[in-house]
């Protein structure tokens, strides 16, 4: 848009620039004097407008070859437009640089690992192992009991063999009951101390 303002601008001014002196001429030729731009060299105002008589013109076309002069010297489109601005330099449009275009990087796709389950060994059940079991080492066993023996009585014998005969006399089936019952009284004592021992000897 700036672009397009300027070039309507110094179109403008091309246009007055060709309008504007022919109508001054007109008006300069009948009093002969003529309008123009005087160069003073200086880079902060380097024109001055002048009006001067016509006849003097050669002076200046052969000393100041860098006067603006209306259809004799530097009256090309530079020079009509300082001329139509007072003898102003005109100010150079600025120069748009194109803006680069933007460009917008392209995003990689969004990769989305597959999801990996882990496999799960099989589940081993050990086999149950029973120990055998094992009688301890040294285990007393109870020896058979041994019958018993029938002792007699000796000295009971011996007694009634010896008794006076004035005593009561013991009859003889009396003693051998005696006897029995010592003897049984004897084996059950033995069998009762065996089966204790053998007891014992089952805890140890």
């Amino acid at each position: 848009m700036k672009r397009i303002l300027a070039v309507i601008g110094v179109s403008g001014l091309a246009l007055l620039g060709a309008t504007a002196p022919a109508v001054a001429g007109d008006d300069e030729e009948s009093d002969h004097k003529i309008t123009i731009c005087h160069a003073t060299g200086s880079e902060s105002n380097p024109y001055v407008s002048v009006t001067v008589d016509k006849h003097s013109l050669k002076g200046h076309l052969d000393e100041h070859g860098g006067d603006i002069i209306p259809w004799r010297q530097n009256w090309d489109d530079a020079g009509r437009a300082i001329f139509d601005n007072g003898c102003e330099p005109c100010p150079v449009p600025p120069v748009e640089e194109p803006e680069p275009p933007v460009v917008t990087p392209e995003e990689p796709p969004v990769v989305v690992p597959p999801v990996v389950t882990p496999e799960q060994p099989p589940v081993v059940v050990p086999p149950v192992v029973v120990p055998p079991v094992v009688a301890p080492i040294g285990a007393v066993v109870a020896p058979p009991a041994a019958p018993a023996r029938v002792v007699n009585n000796p000295g009971f014998n011996v007694q009634t063999a010896v008794a006076p005969s004035s005593g009561p006399a013991i009859a003889p089936w009396a003693a051998g009951l005696a006897a029995m019952l010592l003897s049984v009284g004897g084996l059950a004592a033995r069998r009762v101390l065996l089966a204790g021992r053998g007891s014992l000897a089952s805890k140890v």
